[in-house]
């Protein structure tokens, strides 16, 4: 009877799956837009014509020689600056209850500025210029990416509670409360990953770049 009882416990125990589809569709949404963003990049460099390509060629020139000139504070801050400033907008966007269609045009944006980045290198540089997006620009954007889409959804629920809060009218019971607490220290979080991100880029930067110096 034991064994009997033992194996019809195991058959009735529930196992959550690590990744719920269903309670992660915003972060879904957000990853595809970050996705869009980065294809339709891509597309808008394949597309421009001659003129156009070949000024955004001398403009990425310029950026890279740029960007060999700087010492490791200089990297570190031109790394941290850009996604910390989408960090911070989301976070002001978390406070507002309208501020959907700027949440998701977020992920769109870095999508599009990696795509027209990697789109125009490899423009510029042919794949002499694979192993320098590999090396210098990935590893930082995969963390900066996966922290900005995670920020996403934090602004994305904390918009979504105040604005059933504000349109709850007479029945602010039935409305979610606000926790601020944990929205703060989530976003203080995201903030040192992308830190940690921008100094793992400067640090490849200047051991790597010697080596991957494109014409």
């Amino acid at each position: 009877m034991k064994r009997t009882n033992r194996f019809e416990g195991r058959r009735d125990r529930v196992y959550e799956p690590v990744f719920n589809i269903q309670e992660n569709l915003s972060l879904i949404a957000f990853g595809g837009f970050f996705l869009g963003g980065v294809f339709l990049g891509a597309l808008v460099v394949s597309w421009l014509g001659s003129d156009a390509a070949e000024s955004l060629t001398a403009i990425m020139g310029n950026f890279l020689q740029s960007r060999q000139q700087q010492d490791l504070p200089q990297t570190f801050l031109s790394a941290f600056s850009s996604s910390a400033l989408l960090l911070l907008l989301l976070f002001f966007c978390g406070f507002c209850a309208i501020s959907a269609p700027l949440i998701f045009a977020v992920p769109l944006f870095k999508g599009l500025g990696f795509g027209l980045t990697a789109g125009s290198v490899f423009a510029a540089c042919g794949i002499d210029a694979l192993w320098y997006v590999a090396i210098l620009i990935l590893p930082n954007l995969l963390i900066s990416a996966i922290v900005l889409l995670l920020a996403c959804r934090q602004a994305f629920r904390m918009s979504r509670k105040i604005w059933i809060q504000v349109t709850a009218g007479g029945a602010p019971r039935s409305a979610p409360a606000v926790a601020m607490g944990p929205f703060l220290g989530r976003f203080l979080i995201y903030l040192i990953l992308i830190g940690a991100g921008a100094v793992i880029e400067s640090i490849l930067y200047h051991i790597f770049s010697p080596s991957l110096l494109l014409p």
